[in-house]
């Protein structure tokens, strides 16, 4: 069983291919800086050399997430191309969304029917490619599209929240043996997002799912427990300033994905 991976140069990609090797011939893509310009017209279907015939899945794990030029290419127009191929040839295309798609839906707990609410150019664009999902699942009825919708990978290098949110509480020690939050950081390991994938092809299961742990803020040694703010406040806040709700609500009241 052959599928192709297509995805951006780097560790998550190459460990990505070695793990699908494990389990199918695996045909990979890597977008780098130079083939960004010519890949629509590679993966245009007037371009004879690719045989989709072969695959029985595309694994789309490609994206942007800072350049603003390439946000639109990666995020929804090269991914609707392959997912329009996919369908078309009754093959599985599994792909990565963002949790940044559910970014200004104020709940406190976030699932796979929550509404799209994205509030920065990245959620748009991701949140694009979804409705096009949308689309073609009405389309070719019986279609194997899986969706992924993964929280923030987690890093030891310093990048990710979590890392941020130790940094500062370190720092800020005197206020945090005081005053504790009751908020929750979400993540996911890059290596059980693999994981999932090679799992969600052999067994064909191509429902979308969440994938998110939960690291909880609240410190039961801290003298005083800041009391959760109501949603409503959040909602008033995010009409003129969406990104500082966003991360109000995960400190000081949690957002829960499952």
């Amino acid at each position: 069983m052959r599928i192709l991976l297509i995805g951006n140069p780097g560790s998550f990609f190459k460990e990505s291919k070695r793990k699908l090797s494990l389990s199918f011939d695996v045909d990979a893509y890597c977008v780098d800086r130079e083939r960004r310009l010519s890949i629509l017209s590679d993966f245009s279907n007037n371009q004879g050399f690719w045989d989709f015939e072969k695959y029985i899945a595309i694994v789309y794990i490609s994206g942007e997430t800072r350049n603003k030029e390439f946000m639109g290419l990666l995020n929804f127009e090269l991914p609707s191309i392959l997912a329009d191929i996919s369908c078309q040839n009754n093959m599985g295309f599994v792909y990565l969304s963002s949790l940044a798609v559910f970014a200004g839906c104020v709940e406190d707990l976030i699932t796979v029917k929550s509404e799209f609410k994205p509030i920065d150019d990245y959620g748009k664009t991701k949140a694009l490619f979804d409705h096009h999902i949308s689309k073609l699942e009405k389309i070719y009825p019986g279609s194997r599209v899986k969706t992924i919708f993964p929280a923030s990978f987690y890093s030891k290098s310093g990048r990710s929240s979590i890392e941020k949110f130790g940094f500062y509480k370190q720092k800020f020690s005197k206020i945090f043996n005081i005053v504790s939050l009751q908020g929750c950081l979400s993540y996911v390991d890059r290596d059980d997002v693999i994981d999932k994938i090679v799992v969600s092809l052999k067994r064909e299961d191509y429902r979308a799912e969440i994938m998110a742990k939960h690291y909880e803020l609240k410190d039961e040694n801290s003298k005083f427990t800041f009391p959760k703010p109501p949603l409503l406040l959040f909602k008033i806040i995010g009409k003129v300033f969406p990104r500082i709700s966003v991360k109000m609500r995960m400190l000081l009241r949690g957002v829960y994905y499952k």
